[in-house]
């Protein structure tokens, strides 16, 4: 198939297919265009989802064109570097309407192209979902410049294909990032993502499927997603494989709503790579991962002291957080205790450890009874600089038989600078 409709020659009085609702176009690796119309308009006034996918051979949704003069396909125009900035006919050309269109599902260069042309900016308004297909670290300019054009938009899916960095912002109704029917393999090259999305709609991030795609993520930021609860929602299923296991730097900031990373009932959770790990003004977070839904986490801070759990909770494997060497925590005010014992053997690269404006900090360490090598675990580490800030309630560096108090810093090791 080449074209689904030829109006070669004839007068069009009224809209073609004036109740189509769904237009899906998938795997017709001949097709060349939709339509092949030469009037002055081409509208599909009920047209509100519109997926084009595999398509090679489509360069524009209507053709003004003799079949003999079209380019071969998509990527013998895209190599074609003197025409990048001078393409022939727009993808969707002026005369193309889509009035009520809500869904947009394109290959990443097709959108590439319309944002050259402006030519998205028509359905700016109504556009509530927009899916980039196969996008690459090719492509010539990256789209994500225009996406602020699109008050409306919920959720933004973008399939990768090589794409290393990513950077998405300003996005004020969305509510999801990606969509779980794209393939683990889309997003398997991301090295580094930035989630600065400015809005009131994101709850979390990944679900288990997208996340268990990240395996080449080496940074993640997030911040200013003012009802984001968490990073990652587990709901029931089974995590076989290391979440993020090349992730090296994680910094979630300004997330007044965030109450975990992840929600887990399982086992364990793994970040064996991590090391830098900033956690700044997320006042409601108070455990890292935590074991139980919603609805049975603790309703105030007078029942979260009752049942007293360390920042990094019980849910990590033997080696989680064996090369940290940064940690900052600051106005995270619901954190009573941030390292739990079976923690402290991991902590030998640790360097760093700023603590600022947690206002429930009481301990530091949670130890509980004498121990040697639990102290030898402490006095073994890397530790240099120890910042502690506007921490009213701090009683301990570690609870160990009343040792370990912060005027005795001199425990931790040789060399360590106590501000």
């Amino acid at each position: 198939m080449e074209v689904v409709t030829i109006t070669a020659g004839e007068r069009i009085n009224s809209p073609l297919f004036p109740k189509l609702y769904r237009l899906h176009v998938k795997h017709l690796p001949k097709l060349t265009s939709f339509c092949k119309f030469a009037g002055s308009s081409f509208e599909l006034p009920s047209l509100a989802r519109l997926w084009i996918d595999n398509c090679p051979k489509m360069l524009t949704f209507v053709s003004n064109y003799p079949h003999s003069d079209m380019p071969a396909s998509m990527e013998e125009y895209m190599n074609a570097e003197e025409n990048l900035h001078s393409h022939i006919q727009p993808f969707f050309d002026e005369k193309v309407l889509f009035p009520k269109v809500e869904q947009l599902a394109l290959e990443w260069n097709w959108v590439v192209e319309e944002m050259l042309q402006g030519q998205l900016s028509k359905y700016s308004y109504n556009l509530k979902v927009l899916e980039l297909i196969r996008a690459n670290k090719q492509s010539a300019i990256c789209p994500c410049c225009f996406l602020y054009t699109l008050p409306n938009l919920e959720r933004l899916a973008v399939g990768f294909g090589g794409m290393e960095n990513l950077t998405l912002s300003e996005f004020p109704h969305l509510k999801e990032v990606w969509h779980s029917q794209f393939p683990i393999s889309s997003f398997s090259s991301l090295k580094s993502l930035v989630v600065d999305i400015d809005c009131s709609n994101l709850k979390y991030i990944f679900t288990p499927s997208v996340a268990l795609g990240l395996v080449q993520l080496q940074e993640l930021e997030v911040k200013n997603c003012f009802i984001l609860e968490a990073i990652i929602v587990i709901e029931g299923e089974m995590i076989d494989n290391a979440l993020f296991p090349n992730l090296n730097r994680l910094d979630l900031k300004h997330l007044p709503k965030l109450s975990r990373f992840c929600n887990y009932a399982g086992n364990s959770i793994e970040l064996p790579s991590l090391a830098k790990l900033w956690i700044d003004n997320c006042p409601n977070m108070e455990i890292f991962i935590s074991g139980c839904k919603d609805a049975d986490m603790p309703a105030s801070k007078e029942n979260l002291h009752t049942n007293i759990q360390p920042f990094f909770g019980e849910k990590l494997v033997s080696d989680s957080f064996c090369k940290l060497e940064f940690f900052e925590l600051y106005k995270c005010h619901n954190v009573l205790n941030v390292f739990p014992s079976n923690m402290l053997g991991r902590l030998q690269k640790l360097e760093e450890l700023w603590l600022n404006n947690c206002s429930s900090l009481d301990e530091i360490f949670e130890l509980q009874a004498s121990s040697c090598e639990k102290t030898q675990a402490i006095t073994a580490t890397q530790l240099r600089k120890l910042g502690l800030y506007n921490l009213p309630k701090l009683k301990h560096v570690w609870d160990m038989d009343s040792q370990g108090s912060i005027d005795q810093p001199g425990k931790f090791g040789v060399g360590l600078e106590v501000v």
